[in-house]
């Protein structure tokens, strides 16, 4: 199972091989984007990342997937988040970046056209630490 420090640390590898400057990363323990980059070229991405488990030992859902609506839950709020990081910093790239499984690979294909409506990019993370990105990184 993918965690979200996991989708953090693949993305920010993908990243960081196409000329990006990692900034900054947070962990599930700590607040704001989850991850922060620069292009060579000026260009800042904020990334907000979900799991496919929690990545905090002793919870409920440590170590077991979530469910399908659980997921929904999460891209909602990463969807938000983007949605308000557009709203502060018009001149912001902004991306969801989740584990690539059927519920996620389903809902990002089902909201493909609104994320390009709204320049939201998306990153799909594979178990094996391959990284799909759909949108615009320019």
């Amino acid at each position: 199972m993918i965690t979200e420090n996991d989708v953090i640390e693949r993305v920010s590898a993908y990243l960081a091989q196409r000329n990006w400057r990692v900034e900054s990363t947070a962990s599930t323990f700590e607040h704001g984007p989850d991850v922060i980059a620069r292009s060579d070229v000026g260009k800042e991405i904020w990334i907000e990342a979900k799991g496919q488990t929690s990545s905090k030992e002793g919870s409920r859902r440590y170590g077991k997937e979530f469910s399908r609506s659980q997921k929904e839950d999460h891209l909602g709020r990463a969807l938000l988040k983007c949605c308000q990081y557009i709203s502060e910093r018009s001149d912001l790239i902004v991306a969801v970046a989740l584990p690539n499984d059927d519920v996620n690979s389903d809902l990002i294909t089902r909201i493909g056209a609104v994320l390009q409506k709204l320049k939201i990019v998306s990153f799909l993370v594979g178990g094996d630490g391959s990284v799909e990105a759909s949108g615009n990184l320019s």
